[in-house]
């Protein structure tokens, strides 16, 4: 995973282990001031209609622009370029998460904790500071503060076993916020009903599907990356 950071002169205004390169925008933005928000004054909206999320890492910092293609892309510079599903929903989390501020921007440095049951390097190479693949996160949340867990606290289910339900996160933000975000079914579902079988499979010494996996994981690839997005429910708390 190597990230290449392109300036820009205007700020324009607005989620398998192994990922590749990143692109963001950066713009200094003098003055700004958002806030957090209480839960009654945040909307829990689930539709996304953009691929940029706005970032704040570090309390002082500049206005990034992470654009989700560039943020996403697992194997790059490589051929059969693809989309690296755990970043991809990772990233989508992040601009939910984003309507907890009252300007959209996702400030890293008011999160306290980040739990999910999604077992891979996924979370971590999105979400923190620790390097995975020879680079940090895009988003440099310290890494102590991501937890993969059982909904509950327990263990988490294995990587090479995991299914729909284990795709939730629950963020904590600074002052106790709670958001939670939970993968949906029916027509705006991310994963296909057979991927997560298939995956499971295949990650267990099945290579036999691995044509029947490939093809699925392409329709989960245009099922993260379209827009509106909608396949992930928002809980606030």
């Amino acid at each position: 995973m190597q990230k290449r950071m392109i300036a820009i002169a205007a700020l324009v205004l607005l989620v398998i282990p192994g990922c590749g390169e990143k692109k963001s925008t950066e713009t200094a933005l003098a003055g700004i001031k958002g806030g957090l928000l209480d839960a009654k004054q945040i909307s829990g909206a689930t539709e996304i209609r953009s691929n940029i999320l706005k970032v704040i890492k570090t309390r002082g910092g500049n206005v990034e622009e992470l654009d989700f293609a560039g943020a996403v892309v697992e194997q790059a510079g490589t051929p059969g370029e693809k989309v690296c599903l755990c970043q991809a929903i990772g990233f989508r989390v992040a601009q939910l998460a984003a309507q907890a501020w009252d300007d959209g921007i996702f400030r890293s440095y008011e999160i306290e904790k980040i739990r999910t049951g999604w077992n891979s390097d996924g979370p971590y190479e999105m979400f923190s500071d620790r390097a995975f693949h020879g680079e940090k996160g895009d988003l440099l949340i310290p890494g102590e503060k991501i937890q993969i867990s059982g909904r509950n606290g327990g263990k988490p289910t294995p990587g090479k076993s995991l299914g729909v339900n284990d795709l939730w996160y629950e963020i904590t933000f600074s002052g106790g916020l709670k958001m939670f975000f939970n993968a949906v079914d029916g027509d705006k579902a991310i994963f296909t009903p057979d991927y997560m079988e298939l995956r499971s499979e295949y990650q267990n010494g099945n290579l036999d599907i691995a044509g029947r996996l490939k093809a699925e994981r392409k329709k989960v690839e245009s099922n993260v990356s379209a827009l509106p997005f909608s396949g992930i429910a928002v809980k606030v708390k």
